[in-house]
C-alpha cells in the first residue's frame, strides 16, 4: 500500500486528518483551478478510515 491517495472532497479530507491520517500535500485541481486536491499517504489505516466514512455517508443517505 505504498503511495498516495487523492481526496477531492474537503469534508472527507478534514475527517481523515482528524482521524490521524497523514496529509502530504495539497495541490490545485487540474480540471477546476478553484478547487484543491488533498493528497494523503496511503496506508492500511487510511483505507480502513475511507471505508468507515464511506459507509457512514451511505447509511446517512438512506434516511434522508
Amino acid at each position: 500500500m505504498n503511495g498516495v491517495k487523492r481526496v477531492f472532497k474537503k469534508s472527507l479530507a478534514i475527517q481523515l486528518m482528524q482521524s490521524g491520517n497523514d496529509l502530504i500535500e495539497i495541490e490545485v485541481n487540474m480540471r477546476n483551478d478553484k478547487l484543491v486536491v488533498y493528497i494523503f499517504r496511503d496506508s492500511a489505516k487510511l483505507q480502513k478510515d475511507l471505508t468507515y466514512f464511506d459507509n457512514l455517508h451511505k447509511n446517512s443517505m438512506q434516511y434522508s
